[in-house]
């Protein structure tokens, strides 16, 4: 699913870049916020819901979709956002974004420890343990946080656009937008020989963080997540596979810390292509 949610995205690159010249980058933000906590609500809400496999499965797939295209313009939004304030602003994103799935995966790893420990005490007291409730309730707990974060996103979202230094330096440039579109409509054709030309003079970068993403998503998770304790009996299989989605996101927030530090950051277009 991971890989039909990344091809989703590059198609869609086209469309979000056209819509990224009619409308404000706060308006996006908190629209795609908005659909984004609708799709994650509908997955908690599932949980509680009995359905055929195959129904289900046509659900989670078109909301894992919806959820990619939602994303794709969300990210978007926020990176055009913070670039505005420079590399003080643009560093916390990068470090939050990986904070999110340290947070996400620890609460994943701590329901996994809750429904084997749940599991554990009906064994010791002879009473019939039903894995399928326990799985849900998982997930409900998950999705439910999911959520709740969201939710409290959007808040956030609702503050920040009443700050002061916000108002100072997206304000205008928004004012700008809607006089240019009140005045002449904006023609994509005129951008295309630009925009060719960003491409071509970035391709280096380009290359090395798509061929990053490419491996990644080749061994993580679908290799990794197949992979299984030495001993079940003593190491739950479900808490293994949750551990080993937060050391990995673990390892990415502290990458992206690391980039903070003058002395390990590398600006060279080769040099990163090697390293990547």
């Amino acid at each position: 699913m991971t890989s039909k949610q990344a091809s989703q995205c590059e198609v869609y690159l086209g469309e979000r870049d056209s819509q990224s010249l009619q409308t404000s980058p706060s308006s996006r933000i908190f629209l795609h916020t908005w659909i984004l906590t609708l799709l994650m609500a509908l997955l908690t809400l599932s949980t509680a819901v009995s359905t055929s496999p195959t129904i289900f499965f046509v659900f989670v797939i078109t909301n894992g979709v919806a959820q990619a295209f939602a994303g794709s313009y969300l990210q978007t939004a926020v990176t055009a956002t913070a670039s505005l304030f420079g590399p003080q602003a643009m560093q916390p994103l990068m470090s939050g974004q990986a904070f999110v799935g340290v947070v996400v995966s620890g609460v994943q790893v701590l329901s996994s420890i809750a429904s084997v420990s749940s599991a554990e005490t009906s064994a010791s007291e002879d009473v019939e343990y039903d894995e399928s409730k326990a799985a849900s309730r998982s997930a409900a707990l998950f999705f439910g946080l999911s959520t709740l974060f969201l939710c409290a996103t959007l808040f956030a979202s609702a503050w920040l656009v009443r700050l002061p230094v916000y108002k100072a330096v997206i304000r205008p440039l928004e004012q700008v937008k809607r006089s240019d579109d009140n005045t002449e409509q904006h023609d994509l054709a005129h951008d295309v020989p630009r925009i060719l030309r960003v491409l071509k003079a970035n391709m280096s970068y380009e290359f090395a963080v798509a061929y990053v993403f490419l491996v990644t998503l080749a061994v993580f998770p679908p290799i990794t997540a197949s992979v299984q304790p030495a001993n079940p009996t003593r190491f739950s299989p479900l808490v293994f596979t949750s551990l080993h989605f937060f050391i990995f996101n673990a390892g990415d927030l502290a990458g992206r810390y690391l980039c903070a530090l003058p002395r390990l950051l590398v600006w060279g277009a080769q040099s990163l292509v090697g390293l990547s």
